[in-house]
C-alpha cells in the first residue's frame, strides 16, 4: 500500500472516530490543525454528517456587486478549465452559492446530487467543513483534501476556497471555490484560484463607489504629502488605516473614533482633540474633513506618535472626583450609553438625593455606587446591606441592624444591594424607619435587578424611598466600550506581570455575544483566558473554541436587536406558528421570514 493510501486510511478512521465519539485522536498526524479546528466547530454546531444538507435561500441584493464583478472573471477561467475536470463556484459572503459553472458531466452529477447550485447555502454551519464555509469562517486561501470533509459525499473531491475582500474597507465579500476530484488535483489550482480572486478584487475597486475611492485617494494623498505616518480616513461605513494609525489604534472601535470626528463632518471644519486610549493614555488627534464637491463625505484624521501629557495633579484635583476626563476612577467605559449613567449617578450624588440604580445582573451596578461614594466609604459612613440575607435572618433582625448602623454615625449613606430580594414585610419597616428619622432622613442607595414573573415590593420601595432610579444598559449594548473593558479586566487579573493586548479581531467577536450575565460574565472569561496564558496578544483564534461558536456572523445595531427580540419573544407566544407570530409583530409571514433570515435565523433549524 502506498503512503498516500496509508495516510488516507489513517484520516478515515481519525474521522470516523471523531464523529463517533467527539474526541480527536490523531495518533499519526495526519489532521491538520485548520481542519481539527474546523470539526470542532461543526461537532458543536450539532451537525450530523449523515442529516447535513444545503438549505435553499432565495436571491437578494447580496449577489449584485460581486457577480457583477467576477461574471467576465469567471467567463474566462471556465475556457482555461474546459479541457479539465475542475468546476468553478462563486458564493456571496452568507455562503450562497451565486454561480456553478463546470464542463466535466461526472462533476456536473456530483454538484447536482449534493445542491450545489445557484442559491444554495455552503455556510459551515449547514454541510460542515466545506471550501466555501470553512473559508467563511477563517478568512483565509483553504484546501479541502477529500475525507477532510464533513460530509461523506464529498470525500472524492478536493476544494480549493480563496476569500474574496472589498479591496477598500476589506471586508469579505464572497468565496471563489475551485473543485475537482481528489485524484485529479493539481497543485496549481491554488495559485490559479488566488489570481482569479485578485481579479475579482480589482474589478470590485473599479466599481467601487465614489465616496470610496475619494477616501482612498484622500488617504494616499495625505500620506504622500505631508509625509505623515499615523493617518485614517472613514465615514459612517469606511475605515481606511495605515499601519501605524493601527498600531495606534489597536483595541479603539470605529464608532470611538466616529464619534470624534463627526462633528467635523457635520461642521465641515477642521479641528483638534485628545483620543483617549484603552491604556489610559492620550493621543492628539487633528481632524480635516474629506469633500466632494462642496459636501464633505468623511474625514481624515492624522495621529501623533507620542502620548499627549498628562494634565497635572492640582488641574485633576480641580477637575472634581469624578477625574478629569468625567468619568469615576477605577470604572472602564466611554461609550454614550455609559457616560450618560455616570452623568446621571454624578448628579444625584451631588444632590444629596436617594436613588437606585436598576439593571439587568452583572452590569456593573454595585461598582458604580462604590466609585460614587469612595469618599464616603474611606470615612467608615458608607453601611452595605445585602438584602438577599433578609430572607434568611428575618425582617425584624434585618431592619434592626440597618436601624443600628443609621442612629451609630452622622451623614450616613444606606447601601442596599439586591432590593428585589426583599420580603414585603422588611420593605414596609425600611421605609417606615426612614420616614421616623426625618428630617434626619439617611441617604438610601442600593442596586436593583428587575426579573421575569411579579415585580414585588421592590419598585414600591424605589418610588417611595428615593427621588428616582438610573436604568444601566446591559453590555450587549455597550459595544464600544469592550476594548475598554478589556484592558482594565486584564490588568486587575494578570498574572506574573505580563498584561496580554486584545487583538481588534478578538474585541470585535466578543461584541458579537449576547452576554446575559453582562460585564460579570465577561470578566470569568478574561479570568479564564488570561489562566496560565503568557503571549503578549489575545486573538480572535486563541478564544475558547465554545465562544467562537456562539458568536453570529453579523453584527447586529441596537434596534436590530430590538426587532430580532421581538421576533423571537412573538415565536415563543405562537408556539412556533410562523404565521401567527407574524400576525403578533404587524408584518406578513413572507417579510417575517425574510426578516429573520437576514438576521442569520433559520427557522427550518431553530425550535422555540
Amino acid at each position: 500500500m502506498s503512503e498516500r493510501a496509508q495516510q488516507t486510511q489513517a484520516l478515515v478512521r481519525a474521522r470516523e472516530r471523531f464523529l463517533e465519539t467527539g474526541t480527536l485522536v490523531d495518533d499519526d498526524g495526519v489532521v491538520r490543525a485548520e481542519i481539527a479546528a474546523s470539526w470542532r466547530r461543526c461537532a458543536l454546531s450539532g451537525l450530523r454528517p449523515e442529516l447535513a444538507s444545503a438549505t435553499y435561500e432565495a436571491g437578494g441584493a447580496s449577489e449584485g456587486q460581486v457577480w457583477t464583478a467576477a461574471e467576465s472573471v469567471l467567463e474566462k477561467r471556465r475556457e482555461q478549465l474546459a479541457d479539465t475536470s475542475a468546476g468553478l463556484i462563486l458564493a456571496d459572503h452568507r455562503g450562497r452559492v451565486l454561480q456553478v459553472t463546470t464542463t466535466d458531466g461526472r462533476l456536473a452529477e456530483l454538484f447536482d446530487e449534493h445542491d450545489v447550485a445557484r442559491g444554495y447555502n455552503f455556510q459551515e454551519s449547514v454541510v460542515g467543513t466545506n471550501g466555501i464555509g470553512t473559508v467563511l469562517e477563517t478568512r483565509e486561501a483553504m484546501r479541502i483534501v477529500g475525507h477532510e470533509h464533513f460530509i461523506g459525499g464529498f470525500n472524492d473531491l478536493t476544494c480549493v476556497g480563496v476569500p474574496i475582500r472589498h479591496p477598500i474597507t476589506r471586508q469579505l465579500r464572497g468565496v471563489l471555490n475551485v473543485t475537482c476530484p481528489t485524484a485529479e488535483y493539481n497543485a496549481l489550482l491554488l495559485p490559479f484560484a488566488l489570481e482569479a480572486g485578485h481579479e475579482i478584487e480589482r474589478r470590485l475597486y473599479l466599481a467601487g463607489s465614489r465616496k470610496e475611492r475619494l477616501l482612498l485617494e484622500q488617504f494616499l494623498s495625505v500620506q504622500s504629502r505631508t509625509g505623515a505616518h499615523a493617518v485614517v480616513t472613514l465615514n459612517e461605513e469606511i475605515i481606511i488605516s495605515s499601519p501605524a494609525a493601527g498600531r495606534i489604534l489597536d483595541g479603539v472601535s470605529q464608532t470611538v473614533l466616529w464619534e470624534q470626528v463627526a462633528h467635523v463632518i457635520a461642521g465641515g471644519a477642521s479641528d483638534a482633540h485628545l483620543l483617549e486610549l484603552p491604556t489610559g493614555e492620550r493621543i492628539a488627534t487633528r481632524c480635516h474633513p474629506v469633500r466632494d464637491g462642496g459636501a464633505v463625505i468623511g474625514a481624515f484624521v492624522e495621529l501623533d506618535s507620542e502620548p499627549a501629557p498628562r494634565p497635572s495633579r492640582a488641574r485633576a484635583l480641580r477637575a472634581g472626583r469624578a477625574g478629569a476626563d468625567g468619568r469615576l476612577p477605577g470604572l472602564a467605559g466611554s461609550s454614550v450609553a455609559w457616560r450618560t449613567v455616570v452623568d446621571q449617578a454624578i448628579a444625584y450624588r451631588e444632590s444629596g438625593l436617594s436613588f437606585f440604580l436598576v439593571g439587568p445582573p452583572g452590569s456593573g451596578k454595585f461598582a458604580l455606587l462604590d466609585a460614587l461614594f469612595e469618599a464616603e466609604r474611606a470615612a467608615g459612613r458608607v453601611h452595605v446591606f445585602e438584602a438577599a440575607l433578609q430572607p434568611i435572618e428575618g425582617a425584624a433582625r434585618w431592619v434592626t441592624a440597618v436601624r443600628d448602623a443609621i442612629v451609630a454615625g452622622d451623614d450616613a449613606v444606606v447601601l442596599v444591594r439586591h432590593v428585589e430580594a426583599l420580603e414585603e414585610t422588611a420593605t414596609r419597616a425600611l421605609c417606615g424607619l426612614l420616614e421616623a428619622l426625618a428630617p434626619r432622613r439617611p441617604r438610601l442607595v442600593g442596586t436593583h435587578t428587575p426579573h421575569d414573573g411579579p415585580s414585588g415590593p421592590a419598585p414600591a420601595l424605589i418610588d417611595r424611598a428615593s427621588a428616582g432610579a438610573i436604568q444601566l444598559p446591559p453590555l450587549r449594548d455597550r459595544t464600544e466600550d469592550f476594548a475598554e473593558l478589556l484592558a482594565a479586566l486584564t490588568r486587575r487579573h494578570s498574572v506574573g506581570g505580563i498584561q496580554p493586548q486584545w487583538t481588534p479581531d478578538a474585541v470585535q467577536m466578543l461584541t458579537r455575544l449576547e452576554w446575559p450575565a453582562n460585564v460579570s460574565q465577561l470578566e470569568n472569561l478574561v479570568r479564564r483566558i488570561l489562566s496560565g496564558r503568557r503571549s503578549a496578544d489575545i486573538r480572535a483564534k486563541d478564544l475558547p473554541e465554545d465562544i467562537r461558536s456562539q458568536a453570529p456572523r453579523r453584527v447586529l445595531s441596537y434596534l436590530q436587536r430590538v426587532e430580532l427580540e421581538a421576533m423571537t419573544t412573538a415565536l415563543q407566544q405562537a408556539r412556533g406558528n410562523k404565521s401567527r407570530a407574524a400576525e403578533l409583530v404587524g408584518v406578513s409571514r413572507a417579510t417575517f421570514y425574510r426578516k429573520l433570515r437576514a438576521f442569520g435565523l433559520d427557522l427550518d433549524r431553530t425550535a422555540y
